[in-house]
């Protein structure tokens, strides 16, 4: 417990920083100011920005901060320890994540939707996710990185990283959303009917019957219904009636469930 509470306080770090360099990253090109703005987490990466002091070394040019934040993430990924505490995974996902929120979600759109369209199949993981599936498909990528991993998980978000700015440069993003939307469309066009559902506990939790309670909302245990006549899916509300509470996702396999065709 105490090492997942660590973990946890780690990549709150990470995500802040990453914040924060997004706050003080040049909006426009590299210029002079640049340097003064920058403000990097380790005092290792200054040694990137100022001119050397050796006066045979003087007429070195001056290494900048990259324009583009993807070459930035690249960077990153590259060269962690210039940038957060920790050359694992989630340090590294959650500084770009930081960054990221911090931007409006513009270094990274499409990204996710890229990486989908890589899958050829629609799913509920997050980008960072989607690359631990890439590399251990047999693993829960919901979980924390083995200490084995972390390696082979940051070569691959530096490969994914280059080639989504390779195709938004050369396809560009519009494209990408557009070859996205037939999987989007294929996730959430489904029809659920009384005798087909998302998936087996969705079945079971919604047909499940009680021998005590003749009636389903008498029963506690109960807690979904389907309602054939509407084609949705409620959460039961149990306070003496017989009312539920419409969802639009499946607390199970988190599908997205039919919309209510009635006028209720």
């Amino acid at each position: 417990m105490a090492l997942a509470c660590r973990c946890v306080d780690l990549l709150l770090v990470s995500s802040v920083t990453g914040a924060r360099a997004a706050q003080d990253y040049p909006a426009r090109g590299p210029s002079n100011s640049c340097i003064r703005r920058f403000e990097p987490v380790s005092p290792s990466i200054r040694s990137l920005y100022r001119p050397p002091q050796n006066a045979n070394t003087l007429s070195r040019p001056v290494s900048l901060p990259p324009h583009d934040p993807l070459e930035l993430f690249c960077l990153v990924v590259d060269k962690p320890g210039m940038f957060v505490h920790s050359p694992r995974f989630d340090a590294i996902w959650s500084f770009i994540e930081g960054f990221d929120a911090a931007s409006d979600g513009e270094p990274l759109r499409g990204f996710r939707e890229w990486l989908l369209l890589q899958r050829g199949s629609f799913t509920n993981l997050c980008w960072f996710m989607l690359i631990r599936e890439r590399v251990f498909p047999d693993t829960d990528p919901g979980d924390f990185p083995a200490e084995g991993e972390h390696e082979a998980l940051r070569a691959e978000l530096g490969r994914v990283l280059r080639a989504f700015k390779i195709a938004r440069e050369s396809v560009g993003l519009e494209r990408i959303l557009e070859g996205y939307q037939p999987i989007w469309d294929a996730a959430n066009t489904d029809k659920v009917s009384e005798s087909q559902h998302c998936c087996s506990d969705m079945a079971d939790a919604v047909n499940s019957r009680c021998q005590e309670h003749p009636e389903r909302h008498q029963c506690p245990d109960a807690l979904l219904e389907f309602s054939a006549a509407s084609n949705a899916y409620g959460l039961m509300i149990h306070d003496g009636g017989s009312s539920s509470r419409s969802i639009s996702f499946c607390p199970f396999c988190g599908s997205r469930l039919p919309v209510r065709t009635d006028s209720d």
